[in-house]
């Protein structure tokens, strides 16, 4: 009789922490504390935008004019909930107009995937700054646009990720105040990380810069030396590629290792280009995850807002309340105070739809950036950064008079000396 080996059966955890990761993160991402920070993410992004166009109104430049609308927009500006909702049910109040069909990031459009939209607004004035029919005064508004989101997210979105990591590594919750001490502590590094590409690439391009100066005064410098040109086209697209899709992993890598922009830099761009399927697999998951969570919350933020106009509309009656709920309906005096509350909020909780969108995005990304560090770097999941002073798991045990194991309290912990607890 032979033996044979047999193969250990068992769940092999490795193959199922990728989905018991991404199983968590709409949960976190519904958490009050991180739907608290992220809306106050989208509204100080969005009214800074707003003031920035509000700046810039004054240029003359169609373009421009056309650049500033999607920028000025906002979720009180053509109101997407009560109208929409009242249409579908009483089919006589008509539909806001298409506002996504103005450029920019559109901030006042319903999210249409949770995962996909945060990164699309964020970048937008980041893709558009690029563009080769942009003026001047277009690029310095783009400029300040980007530098002031990535000022808002750096902390915001800092907060967010420390939160999570803290979570899916140590099963733990911080406080709201301590999530953002830590990341006002590193703001530096979250602010910084995605601008040195961007730095990197102005450098690059200054001797494509050069060869342009001299195609004015005959093309053939700019045939004769394009090459030069198309080298310094691809050193960008480097950077920029992996800057695009590598960006969400830098705030995660500066929350889970406590480290400076150099190093969530190397880290992101390495993980992005050493394991690109993982990546583009994380992703696609995290979408469709993200749709399904968007389903829910806003099927439930229509539920709100629908019965309570129903609910209301059996005392005011249904012509008032149609009438109160259109925009394009006229109101004078205390009626318009009114009406212009009732939308006000409608606004309010569209912003919160979008602050999930914006939760969830930074939970996912987080999550995808400690699965890309374990297929990488083999690092595991609650291997994270501490505070100094920063402890997780069970309190360190103390001996008393009679040398039993016990917790001291806070107060007395240093008094006491720490043993660990007797083995058998």
């Amino acid at each position: 009789m032979t033996d044979r080996a047999t193969k250990p059966t068992g769940i092999a955890w490795d193959q199922y922490r990728r989905w018991f990761i991404f199983g968590r993160v709409f949960r976190l991402s519904i958490q009050a504390r991180l739907l608290t920070l992220a809306t106050v993410g989208v509204l100080a992004t969005t009214f800074g935008w707003w003031g920035l166009a509000k700046v810039f109104s004054g240029t003359d430049e169609t373009p421009l004019q056309n650049l500033l609308k999607g920028y000025e927009s906002c979720p009180w500006h053509g109101g997407t909930s009560y109208a929409s909702l009242y249409y579908m049910i009483f089919e006589r109040v008509p539909e806001p107009a298409d506002i996504k069909s103005q450029e920019g990031p559109n901030m006042g459009a319903p999210v249409i995937n949770p995962f996909v939209d945060p990164w699309a607004r964020l970048s937008a004035p980041w893709r558009q700054l690029f563009a080769v029919s942009r003026t001047f005064t277009g690029a310095a508004f783009l400029l300040l646009c980007a530098i002031w989101a990535a000022a808002i997210w750096g902390l915001i979105g800092g907060a967010i990720t420390r939160a999570v990591v803290v979570q899916l590594a140590r099963e733990e919750a911080i406080s709201l105040g301590s999530a953002l001490r830590h990341a006002s502590k590193r703001w530096k590094s979250y602010f910084a990380a995605p601008l040195f590409p961007l730095a990197a690439v102005a450098v690059v391009a200054i001797p494509a810069m050069l060869i342009g100066l001299l195609m004015k005064l005959s093309l053939l410098f700019g045939g004769i030396l394009w090459p030069f040109v198309l080298l310094t086209g691809l050193i960008a697209a480097i950077m920029l590629v992996g800057l695009s899709v590598g960006w969400p992993l830098m705030h995660a890598a500066v929350s889970c290792e406590g480290s400076d922009s150099f190093d969530a830099l190397s880290r992101s761009y390495s993980y992005v280009y050493q394991r690109p399927i993982h990546y583009l697999f994380y992703a696609v998951t995290a979408t469709i995850l993200g749709a399904l969570g968007l389903s829910i919350v806003s099927l439930f933020a229509d539920a709100v807002q629908t019965l309570a106009a129903w609910s209301a509309s059996w005392g005011s009656g249904s012509e008032l309340m149609l009438q109160a709920l259109n925009k394009s309906a006229p109101h004078s005096g205390a009626d318009a105070w009114g009406a212009w509350l009732i939308w006000f909020w409608a606004g309010v909780i569209d912003v919160i739809v979008l602050g999930f969108a914006f939760a969830f995005f930074w939970t996912a990304s987080t999550a995808i950036y400690l699965l890309l560090r374990h297929d990488v770097d083999g690092a595991e999941l609650d291997e994270t950064f501490l505070e100094e002073g920063e402890t997780f798991g069970l309190p360190p045990l103390a001996t008393d008079a009679a040398g039993v194991p016990v917790v001291p309290p806070n107060e007395a912990a240093s008094e006491v000396s720490v043993t660990p607890p007797p083995t058998e």
